[in-house]
C-alpha cells in the first residue's frame, strides 16, 4: 500500500514538473513601461481642441477644428493613461496629443481615426473612455 501511494506521489510531481511551462518574467521591465506610459500621458498637453468624437467598432474617429492651410502637416497621437479604474464598466483615461505645423489664418477641420483595440480590458466586453477635452464618456463596447 504505502509502495503504491509513493508511486502515486512521484507520478503526480514528475507529471506536475514536466507540465509546468518555463517563462522568463522580467517584472521590473513591465513596471518601467507602465511607468514610462503614465509619464507620456503626465506630459503630454490636453489643449486638443476637439469638435467631434465617435466610436465606430474598434476605431475612435476624432474630428479637430484650428488654424492651419490643409492640415496635411498635423501631428495627432491618443496617448492612454497606462491605467484602468475597476468599476462597472472598467474606465480608461485617455488624451489627443495634437501638434500643428502650420502657420495660416484659415481654420479647418479634419478627422482622425485610432485603433482602440489597445485601451480593451481582458475582463470584459467594454471600457468606458474618459477623453480629455471630451465632456462625456465614450462606451466602447467590444
Amino acid at each position: 500500500m504505502k509502495s503504491e501511494i509513493c508511486i502515486f506521489i512521484l507520478l503526480l510531481m514528475g507529471i506536475l514538473l514536466f507540465s509546468c511551462e518555463e517563462r522568463d518574467i522580467d517584472f521590473e521591465s513591465e513596471y518601467e513601461r507602465s511607468h514610462k506610459v503614465w509619464l507620456t500621458f503626465k506630459e503630454s498637453s490636453g489643449n486638443t481642441p476637439l469638435r467631434e468624437v465617435l466610436i465606430k467598432g474598434d476605431e475612435l474617429y476624432v474630428t479637430i477644428t484650428a488654424s492651419g492651410c490643409d492640415g496635411s502637416r498635423w501631428d495627432t497621437r491618443l496617448i492612454d493613461s497606462g491605467k484602468l479604474a475597476y468599476s462597472n464598466p472598467p474606465q480608461r483615461y485617455a488624451k489627443i496629443e495634437f501638434v500643428n505645423n502650420e502657420i495660416c489664418l484659415a481654420v479647418i477641420s479634419r478627422t482622425f481615426v485610432f485603433d482602440l483595440k489597445p485601451l480593451r480590458a481582458k475582463e470584459t466586453r467594454k471600457v468606458c473612455i474618459n477623453l480629455e477635452g471630451w465632456i462625456q464618456p465614450l462606451l466602447y463596447i467590444y
